[in-house]
């Protein structure tokens, strides 16, 4: 079972604090009221944090997992709001500097929205975060999880707007196959792949991404609807 996230470290070591909770609402293995509640905890202690540049973004990113945690059960409306504040505080952060994970996750935020909203707001967004996504990458190339926001987004974009599912299965082919990624990486590389290789019509390799990413984290609801819509037997 995870440990859950430390809130009074969270101003020492807010990086560590938030990937522990990212683990934790991946891993879903808590109930759901105990996850917000830390969640809530950590993003009341980051708001204290006395750099502006980087409590924005420390923000941006619990304002993320609180959108990824409502949207878990089906809350669009909450989920929403989460998102569109995490996108606020990453473009107050990037409004103050250029770095590669700030774009990663405005990149992220404006993803999420993108799937909630409609398609005048689609038509507005979707080219701005396919370039975060790549200004990620420029700025850092090493960042495995600007791999992955890249790979997402040639995923879920229509054709007409540069979709490309094959380039998208290469992407992130690459970032489960680097030794460097975590748990999390994984996770979310296999499960977009999942989905990839089911629009190619590669049901084998659709479903052997699937297991490995419910190898990872068994218990995350997302794999509910990923299962269904690749028709994956139970693992």
């Amino acid at each position: 079972m995870a440990e859950l996230p430390r809130i009074d470290s969270a101003r020492n070591t807010p990086g560590e604090v938030l990937n522990r909770a990212e683990e934790m609402v991946l891993r879903y293995e808590e109930g759901y009221t105990h996850m917000q509640e830390a969640l809530l905890s950590l993003r009341r202690e980051l708001s204290f944090f006395h750099d502006p540049l980087e409590q924005a973004y420390w923000m941006a990113r619990a304002e993320f997992l609180l959108g990824s945690l409502k949207r878990s059960i089906g809350d669009r409306r909450a989920a929403d709001a989460f998102f569109q504040r995490s996108l606020h505080f990453a473009e107050e952060a990037l409004a103050r500097r250029e770095f590669s994970d700030g774009f990663r996750i405005l990149a992220d935020s404006l993803g999420q929205l993108l799937t909630l909203r409609g398609i005048l707001f689609q038509l507005s967004n979707g080219l701005r975060a396919r370039d975060a996504a790549i200004m990620a990458l420029e700025l850092d190339w090493s960042n495995l999880r600007a791999h992955v926001s890249v790979g997402a987004y040639y995923l879920n974009a229509p054709e007409v707007a540069g979709g490309d599912v094959e380039y998208a299965t290469g992407i992130l082919s690459n970032v489960v196959a680097d030794k460097r990624s975590t748990a999390v990486e994984r996770f979310l590389a296999y499960s977009f792949l999942a989905l990839g290789y089911d629009e190619l019509d590669e049901r084998r390799r659709s479903h052997d991404s699937y297991r490995k990413a419910a190898e990872i984290f068994p218990r995350n609801p997302w794999l509910t609807s990923i299962a269904a819509e690749i028709d994956a037997p139970p693992v």
